[in-house]
């Protein structure tokens, strides 16, 4: 079994289309994990992926957490995040990808996951390869073979005439994640949730004031440097991240992500 994570995102889909060119489009599946709170153009966005690689997305989703809501994660744990630790993807990635392997007979030893990792991210492949936890996988990384970077991934999107998410392209979010990240303790990617997406800047702000989390990392030389969201000033500005983007993948944490 040949089992491509896909995450809404142009490497993960580029890593499926290598790996359906190497192995058939009959032996590989290729598998999500749905998250109510991303950008609603990521479906969009899955399906025309679905009729370029030919063949249908299967979902993975964690029976506990049926519809995939990550604020029902954070109630349910009574916290929102930690620097080292997210319970949404925990619970909506983690536990969904063990679900679904469990479902479907996959063998750790005999079956191979293909991940979306990027000529420049060879630190992720080694990272994982290196953690305990996911001793015994046979990971394959398409794009780091063959030399593409995340630039190619978005051309190779484009050519096929797939439109990006429109996270990226008409918000100019550095990632396909969840809108409201609670894994992101930028300044500037708060300041751009609370001026696109008000809404969500509120419902995060009140639950992780609530839940006592403080979102909001100011940097080294500030006292405090942690602070809530609705602590944040209106004019603070911060530092626009360098990366195209990283997408929130299904090892996270277990030594495979950022």
């Amino acid at each position: 079994m040949i089992v491509c994570w896909f995450s809404c995102g142009a490497a993960s889909a580029c890593a499926a289309k290598l790996a359906i060119a190497k192995y058939g489009r009959e032996n590989v599946r290729v598998v999500n994990n749905p998250v109510i709170n991303e950008h609603e153009d990521n479906r969009r966005f899955l399906k025309d992926c679905e009729q370029w690689l030919g063949i249908k997305i299967e979902s993975a989703i964690n029976p506990c957490f049926k519809d995939c809501d990550i604020t029902k994660v954070f109630e349910e744990y009574g916290l929102v995040s930690t620097p080292h630790f997210a319970p949404c993807t925990l619970e909506l990635k983690q536990m969904a990808r063990m679900q679904w392997e469990k479902d479907n007979n996959f063998d750790r030893e005999k079956d191979i996951i293909v991940m979306g990792y990027t000529a420049e991210e060879t630190n992720r492949q080694e990272n994982f390869n290196k953690s305990e936890k996911n001793k015994g996988y046979r990971l394959e990384c398409p794009l780091i073979d063959q030399g593409w970077d995340k630039h190619r991934c978005f051309n190779e999107i484009e050519l096929a005439g797939i439109k990006l998410p429109e996270i990226y392209t008409k918000y100019g979010f550095p990632n396909a994640n969840c809108i409201g990240c609670v894994k992101s303790g930028s300044v500037w990617y708060w300041q751009l949730v609370r001026r696109l997406f008000p809404d969500v800047f509120k419902q995060r702000a009140e639950q992780s004031r609530r839940l006592g989390c403080r979102l909001v990392d100011l940097g080294k030389g500030h006292e405090p440097r942690h602070i809530f969201l609705d602590e944040l000033p209106l004019n603070a500005t911060g530092r626009k991240p360098k990366s195209c983007y990283v997408e929130c993948g299904i090892f996270c944490a277990m030594g495979g992500e950022q």
